[in-house]
């Protein structure tokens, strides 16, 4: 399924669609990234994939980045940059953004005219859905299973939202919602779990 694909923009949308859509579409692409860029670079070890720049102001709800990084590259720039997408190797992964873009463009339509409540809700409730395709595809390249099965990544790959902003609060709730409890609790440098 295209983004493009989804929903007709001469028709209202509920927010609900749109969502499940957003989802859907993020777990797919985002597996298909992983998958391509370990096969593109056989001799880069990844250790983990990170949904960041959720953005929405009121009167725009943007599409996120979806980042990957290598041990490599950790190795060469330093652990400070380990949690942090916008330094990573690829910060942001083209494909994503094209197959994505034009359900973010849905969602924001959907979203015009609307007050600050139900923007916040909204917000929430994408928050939750890229939590539960960061689970999902840890859980499942973890596992070794499905589509994941072959591909050569370490046991300790992780997918999370690693969303650095102003709001110390927010960013933690993020990470700890994206991850599981104890698949947190054994990742290197965990600056976020101090409370």
């Amino acid at each position: 399924m295209r983004g493009d694909e989804c929903h007709d923009l001469t028709k209202p949308a509920r927010y609900m669609d749109l969502l499940k859509d957003i989802e859907t579409l993020w777990l797919q692409t985002a597996t298909q990234a992983i998958i391509e860029h370990v096969e593109s670079n056989p001799r880069e070890r990844f250790y983990a994939g990170s949904f960041w720049l959720l953005y929405s102001d009121g009167t725009k709800f943007g599409q996120p980045c979806f980042a990957l990084n290598t041990e490599s590259h950790i190795a060469k720039f330093g652990s400070d940059y380990q949690w942090a997408p916008a330094d990573w190797q690829f910060p942001c992964v083209e494909s994503t953004i094209e197959v994505l873009r034009p359900l973010y463009a849905n969602l924001t339509m959907h979203m015009v005219g609307r007050d600050e409540a139900y923007w916040n809700k909204i917000v929430e409730e994408h928050y939750a859905c890229i939590a539960r395709v960061c689970r999902q595809i840890t859980l499942a390249v973890r596992a070794h299973r499905g589509v994941f099965s072959d591909v050569a990544l370490p046991d300790y790959f992780v997918v999370g939202m690693f969303e650095f902003c102003e709001d110390e609060p927010l960013f933690s709730t993020l990470i700890r919602n994206s991850i599981e409890p104890e698949v947190l609790r054994k990742l290197p440098h965990p600056v976020w779990q101090s409370e």
